[in-house]
């Protein structure tokens, strides 16, 4: 009878035995897998603060940005270059100064007749000038903007004849004036990054000893690109989830 009743014994402690180990490795799986759902909840969360940060609100913002703008002097087509530097407030308010000249294109001379409607002579105009810019955007949408630029500025025109023959100058006068202008600035975004804008606004032009008519309409259409939006978009998608993911198959290959 004893050796039935130590092979009882052996059985039940057997059976124990891996009855607890079973336990424990159940025990060591729950805490693993509690463990990975932790750190994978902690990745998730890094993620979304990481997102919050790179696309937060900013009262306040760098701007720049090239302006190029078609109008008529004289009935003439001219072109305006020019490039703005400055704030943006709340999304909303766009502060600036700006710097504007014409094409070289215009500067080119143009054939014009004498006061006696007899001889022929060649005029330059050469223009620069400089203007305080605020821009109000009335709409902001995720396809669709409307913004209306206001500026004032002061600066100075040339304008130069010499004969028909390039040879002799006959007149080089300097002149100041200053600009008023107002518009309406439309953007298309079929992207968040890239789209289409277009403007259209009128230019008033106080001249001090006028020697043109620099009133008239001006318009501009080209491509927007928000390099701002490409930034953020550039710093998540290529960077932080990229990095998410491998820390996530890392967190999933570890035992």
């Amino acid at each position: 009878m004893r050796p039935r009743h130590l092979e009882v014994l052996l059985v039940v402690h057997f059976i124990y035995t891996i009855y607890g180990s079973l336990l424990m490795a159940q025990a060591d799986t729950a805490k693993t897998v509690t463990r990975k759902l932790f750190l994978a909840d902690s990745l998730k969360q890094n993620l979304k603060a990481d997102s919050l940060k790179i696309y937060k609100f900013q009262k306040i913002r760098t701007y720049i940005a090239a302006d190029n703008r078609s109008s008529f002097i004289r009935s003439a087509p001219v072109e305006v270059y020019g490039l703005h530097l400055g704030v943006i407030l709340k999304e909303r308010h766009t502060l600036c100064l700006g710097a504007s000249t014409i094409s070289e294109a215009t500067k080119r001379p143009s054939k014009i007749k004498d006061i006696d409607q007899k001889v022929m002579t060649n005029q330059f105009l050469t223009l620069n000038y400089l203007t305080l810019f605020y821009q109000y955007t009335l709409i902001d949408k995720r396809y669709f903007e409307l913004d209306i630029p206001l500026e004032i500025g002061y600066g100075k025109y040339e304008v130069k004849a010499m004969d028909s023959l390039m040879k002799k100058v006959l007149f080089d006068r300097h002149y100041s004036m200053v600009p008023l202008g107002a518009a309406v600035n439309i953007v298309l975004k079929p992207l968040k990054w890239i789209g289409f804008t277009s403007m259209v606004g009128y230019r008033y032009v106080f001249d001090f000893k006028p020697a043109f008519n620099f009133n008239g309409w001006y318009y501009s259409y080209g491509v927007w690109i928000d390099l701002r939006q490409i930034l953020r978009d550039t710093k998540f998608y290529l960077i932080k989830k990229p990095g998410y993911k491998k820390n996530i198959r890392a967190l999933n290959s570890s035992r």
